[in-house]
């Protein structure tokens, strides 16, 4: 009678303290009870936090407040024993913190006598129970989301670029998101270019609207459920395993495995040069006719004060000296005039057909076999997985070591199929490589105005031997390189370079690549 009281009242989530009716019970009880033996409720903390640790923000509160009133409060009360505290151990920690304040932690509906020799037995006993309860609670929800996992159902929280939904039977499962599903699926095909660094990707894709941070897309990339895929992790005696997902895959399986050879560095894709600047190809192309220095890009404007700011994009030599800048738009527009008189004749392109194939055979000369043997390899170790599979539904071993067989061929069936994946199809590579290396050649100037920065660099460094000299509105002499002089050449030979009234100039079929253009496979050479 007579003693102070800090009344302690708890839920875990939210949602429970603002449409649940948990608080305002604990809060009644504690008070009747106080009420009843005459009590004094100084103070009542109410909190919406797990109790699986003491790192809750209102409880810290609460210990604050007893540090300062130390000597004026006898009691902490709750309700259950399970809205203090739902793990032993901490649990009689904090009671024992409480302890040497001067302030007994106790419960309404089971009191503990702590003068009692055996109170010990008690309170251990009533603050296990949550801590078992919740243990059975993870468990069944442990073995619930597993169970789905091993049917192909995903039902943790939804990647980017899925959305949460429903199947034909009200079951949960997830569906693409209408606008960012493209955008993830045009992010992998991107990456496994390998002309892009994962910075790039970040880059290129904020503009676009998918904002990701570097970890969540190192992640991103890995992340089977984007081939159909769902990975059921390790459990206790059970492997990891991949099963078939039942929801619709935003890439095709290939294209995962030879983004997990870029990402592994399993692979010969040439790698973007960096520090290019998309208005500015030509840095390190150009010398300055003047001083003979490399020209770089630069931008001006023609000042703040103005009511409409303009920007100007210039190549300048190193600001120490100060010779003459040139506009970006007029070089560029030289280069592509420059570019467009590179027409082969059809006897160039009948020749760089075949020169395409023979350098596609000999580069791949093992690449059939190679094909084969890999789905031999695959075909074994399916056929090991189903006899496995037969032994175990016949008891003839046992279930550890059929998991840990049946894993260790999942993981070797992944690194083949990756293997193969980056092989690809030969004949419908080899018709790519000829198609794509023709069109090139036909049409060199659009491509190399549609392509992007990096594209660009590779061109230029195929097309030219040396660096360019712009002076006076024009360049001089072109340095081209072997091939496309021969090809100039053998055009004038032909008298293919001129325009003469009723002259048939050559017309291809090839169709000119679109805007934006990039090589398929870079290991094409240009």
């Amino acid at each position: 009678m007579g003693k102070n009281v800090l009344g302690y009242i708890r839920v875990s989530t939210k949602d429970q303290k603002d449409f649940g009716h948990s608080l305002s019970s604990q809060n009644k009880a504690i008070a009747n009870y106080c009420d009843c033996y005459q009590m004094n409720v100084v103070e009542f903390f109410e909190e919406d936090y797990s109790a699986k640790n003491f790192n809750r923000p209102v409880f810290k509160e609460l210990k604050d407040y007893a540090k300062k009133n130390k000597g004026k409060i006898d009691y902490l009360i709750v309700q259950k024993w399970d809205r203090f505290s739902r793990n032993v151990g901490l649990a009689l920690q904090m009671i024992e913190y409480f302890k040497k304040l001067g302030i007994e932690v106790n419960c309404v509906e089971n009191w503990i006598d702590y003068n009692a020799s055996d109170y010990i037995i008690l309170l251990s006993l009533y603050l296990s129970t949550p801590e078992a309860e919740n243990s059975k609670i993870r468990d069944r929800t442990i073995a619930g989301t597993r169970e789905a996992l091993k049917q192909g159902r995903y039902v943790n929280s939804q990647p980017i670029g899925y959305i949460s939904g429903r199947d034909e039977r009200d079951k949960t499962l997830m569906k693409p998101d209408p606008i960012v599903a493209p955008l993830v699926k045009k992010l992998f095909e991107d990456y496994s270019t390998g002309l892009y660094t994962q910075q790039d990707l970040l880059k290129k894709y904020k503009v676009k609207g998918l904002k990701i941070e570097r970890s969540a897309l190192s992640r991103l990339l890995e992340n089977p459920l984007y081939m159909g895929m769902v990975k059921v992790p390790a459990y206790k005696d059970e492997p990891e395993m991949l099963v078939e997902g039942l929801h619709i895959p935003l890439i095709s399986k290939e294209t995962f495995y030879i983004v997990q050879g870029v990402k592994n560095g399993r692979t010969n894709l040439i790698k973007k040069l960096k520090g290019k600047n998309d208005n500015f190809p030509l840095t390190s192309f150009l010398t300055c006719p003047e001083c003979g220095q490399v020209l770089y890009g630069s931008q001006s404007n023609n000042g703040k004060s103005k009511k409409v700011t303009r920007t100007y994009n210039y190549y300048q030599c190193n600001s120490k000296h100060t010779c003459k800048r040139y506009r970006v738009e007029i070089i560029h527009n030289k280069l592509e005039l420059a570019l467009q008189n590179i027409k082969p004749a059809k006897e160039v392109l009948e020749l760089f057909e075949k020169i395409l194939i023979d350098e596609y055979k000999n580069v791949k000369t093992d690449r059939l076999k190679d094909i084969n043997d890999l789905d031999k390899k695959i075909a074994d170790i399916g056929y090991n997985q189903m006899m496995l599979t037969e032994k175990f539904g016949l008891d003839k071993i046992k279930e550890e070591v059929y998991n840990k067989l049946m894993d260790c061929y999942e993981k070797e069936m992944i690194d083949l199929k990756a293997a193969k994946a980056e092989l690809g199809d030969y004949q419908h590579d080899l018709d790519k490589y000829v198609s794509f290396g023709l069109s090139l050649l036909t049409n060199l100037s659009e491509f190399y105005k549609n392509a992007g920065v990096e594209v660009k660099t590779k061109l230029l460094g195929s097309i030219f031997s040396n660096k360019l000299e712009f002076f006076e509105n024009s360049f001089r002499t072109l340095p081209f390189n072997e091939a496309i002089s021969l090809i100039g050449n053998y055009n004038k030979a032909l008298g293919r370079n001129k325009n003469k009234k009723g002259s048939s100039q050559l017309r291809t079929s090839l169709t000119v690549p679109g805007v934006g253009i990039e090589p398929t496979h870079l290991s094409t050479r240009v």
